[in-house]
């Protein structure tokens, strides 16, 4: 049984790798029956955009910079109004590499923490977060990828879509995962050696 009527995706993109899984989630919600509305967050309508939302999930999508959300989403983030049993699911993606037959996973560390904790903290109900590893475009640090190894990236994230997002629509929560610990386990380590560090990161981005 579905949880969810309708549904608005909000995405930020800069190299098209969100914009990517913003769409394999907008089919998959869909193909459940949950209407689905996709936009851009420079699109969004902040006034009409949240009317009428306990019966609609709202998911926020952004890539990972500096492990935390890029600036533009953290300002989007705060200008996203208040609400009382509006949910909201936060997906970051993040880059991977791929060596020889070896996959390294990227880090998406404070990012989805950080947007959890704001919408909390505006009255959000969380129903979930997860990140999603997507071809690294950060290629001045490590060798440029072949367009089949990107492709292997990109289907081994398409295929777990429905994995974090079935419990979502039947009513359950996803916060408890090895993925989050991941995530949990690089924040935590940089809160060791640079506890400022989200400071920093928003001063110098």
């Amino acid at each position: 049984m579905k949880s969810f009527d309708t549904s608005l995706l909000y995405c930020l993109s800069g190299t098209g790798n969100t914009y990517r899984v913003a769409c394999w989630i907008k089919d998959y919600l869909d193909e459940n029956g949950i209407e689905s509305f996709l936009k851009q967050i420079e699109d969004a309508d902040l006034q009409g955009g949240f009317h009428d939302s306990n019966r609609r999930l709202i998911v926020v999508l952004f890539p990972t910079h500096g492990f935390m959300p890029p600036w533009s989403m953290i300002k989007f983030l705060f200008r996203m109004p208040r609400q009382k049993n509006a949910h909201v699911l936060t997906v970051a993606t993040r880059g991977a590499i791929w060596i020889g037959p070896i996959k390294i996973p990227g880090a998406a560390g404070f990012a989805n923490f950080f947007t959890a904790l704001v919408l909390l903290f505006k009255g959000y109900t969380i129903r979930g977060f997860f990140s999603l590893d997507m071809a690294s475009n950060f290629t001045n640090v490590h060798p440029s990828l072949s367009n089949d190894t990107v492709k292997r990236i990109s289907d081994k994230a398409k295929s777990k879509i429905d994995f974090f997002l079935k419990p979502i629509i039947s009513g359950r929560r996803l916060l408890l995962t090895l993925n989050n610990l991941y995530d949990g386990l690089w924040a935590g380590f940089l809160f060791w050696l640079i506890p400022i560090f989200p400071i920093l990161y928003l001063m110098v981005s």
